[in-house]
């Protein structure tokens, strides 16, 4: 999605008219912010810190008074109101007297007010870039509304509001079958409560010779022999070029089983557009399918209000699996062309996420708050109850399920679980069982994570 950007204000007149007249007859270069400022406020797509308000060095005391007052307890803004042939009744004039939303015209004269008030403070506002702008944008939404503002990598000094936080060590409930081999034996994937379809698709998750063949293939692949013979692992991003082919080979595994089940491919179609199978169409070299699975890298995700509380969690994400129609994309793949512009397609149809991180990094609290937050996040954009994101290195894999509480179960509107790290460089046994959980994550129903899990 496109952060909406907020155009520079070139020149304006001396501010010696009347409020009234600044409230009736907003410019065109203030029309053209107001309706920027109709949205909420987002980040920036860097990974820096968040972006600070813009603080006058010197301002007078009318300028900057230490104690804000309610608007309908301010004389010269009800004044101004009035002349401008306005209510001055606050609950009548903002539309929150009968209605939880904000009048659109209301909005012009709070916005003319905010940047009145900022051309007086820093007079030659045509020098503002856009973050100085985002950063003002920010800080006026959050002042007024109540609104807190964080990036996702910021997000530990407000995690606890809203996300239930199980005792250290009992957030491990998600186990699969190869951790307990020799144990117990691995359910029976007719017996499991799941639909017809997601039974099949388990009763598949349990083949251990069908990913076996496949984990080796990957790890002998040309591609990622040369990774390990070439690439200098340090940084986040080197870290990526390990990432890529599991996560690919996953996309291909999901997408190969999607072709040859008819059941689990309208499964997932009706999933993502209810009520409306999508038609299946030729996609060459995978077979007749009707849905498809996009891998997409640096995935940006406006400001989220987070339900249930006055936060705001917005960010990038590294990695995001999304389903689109097959026939949307078949004459690109049958062309041999790259996909573009997949992501608008992919709103709302998020089937997973993935945080790439640096070496010895995955298992850190602050990592997993993260990802935990940008599952938050997702749930708020798309409405829905459950997603899996998996935090990881290319070595160290952890998969954890994200849900919205129901039914008062905890007093968070979220919460979450989690596997185990299960770290590739000591037990390589281990990545045939990390492919199967990244194929569960992308199209198996993230609610029955937990239980196609137990027969991985």
């Amino acid at each position: 999605m496109s952060t909406p950007t907020t155009p520079r204000r070139s020149t304006r007149k001396s501010a010696t008219s009347s409020p009234a007249a600044k409230l009736s007859t907003p410019s065109p270069t203030t029309r053209s912010r107001l309706l920027a400022a109709q949205s909420p406020p987002t980040t920036s797509k860097s990974r820096g810190r968040r972006s600070q308000p813009t603080t006058p060095s010197s301002a007078s005391p009318a300028q900057a008074s230490p104690k804000r007052k309610a608007a309908g307890d301010n004389p010269p803004a009800k004044k101004a109101r009035k002349e401008a042939g306005m209510t001055t009744s606050v609950s009548e004039a903002s539309g929150l007297g009968s209605k939880a939303t904000l009048n659109p015209g209301v909005l012009r004269p709070i916005v003319n007010l905010v940047f009145d008030l900022v051309n007086q403070i820093l007079p030659d506002t045509a020098k503002l870039d856009s973050k100085d702008m985002e950063s003002i944008s920010h800080q006026v939404f959050d002042e007024c509304f109540g609104v807190r503002t964080y990036p996702f990598t910021e997000v530990s000094t407000v995690f606890g509001d809203f996300v239930h936080q199980p005792p250290s060590g009992t957030e491990y409930t998600i186990r699969t079958h190869s951790e307990l081999l020799g144990t117990q034996t691995r359910p029976d994937s007719g017996k499991l409560e799941l639909d017809d379809a997601s039974k099949s698709f388990a009763s598949f998750l349990s083949n251990d010779v069908t990913f076996n063949v496949e984990a080796n293939d990957l790890q002998n692949s040309p591609h990622v022999r040369n990774v390990c013979r070439f690439i200098s692992v340090k940084k986040e991003m080197s870290h990526r070029i390990l990432i890529d082919p599991m996560l690919l080979q996953a996309v291909a595994i999901s997408v190969g089983y999607l072709a040859k089940h008819e059941d689990m491919d309208q499964s997932l179609s009706l999933r993502h557009v209810p009520g409306e199978v999508q038609p299946a169409t030729h996609v060459e070299g995978v077979g007749i399918l009707s849905s498809w699975v996009t891998l997409q890298a640096e995935v940006h995700v406006p400001n989220q209000r987070i339900d249930g509380t006055n936060i705001c969690l917005g960010g990038d994400l590294d990695y995001l699996a999304g389903w689109v129609p097959a026939f949307s994309i078949a004459r690109s793949v049958n062309g041999g062309h790259l996909l573009r512009s997949v992501e608008e397609r992919c709103k709302n149809n998020t089937l997973s996420l993935t945080e790439a991180k640096k070496k010895d990094t995955v298992g850190m609290e602050a990592s997993r708050q993260q990802s935990i937050a940008q599952g938050v996040a997702e749930l708020c954009r798309s409405s829905k109850d459950c997603i899996i994101n998996v935090l990881t290195d290319g070595e160290t894999w952890e998969f954890i399920k994200v849900c919205r509480t129901k039914n008062n179960e905890y007093t968070k509107p979220f919460h979450y679980s989690m596997t185990q790290e299960y770290k590739l460089s000591e037990s390589p046994e281990l990545r045939p069982l990390v492919l199967k959980l990244l194929v569960a994550a992308m199209i198996g129903n993230p609610e029955d994570f937990d239980i196609l899990a137990s027969v991985c």
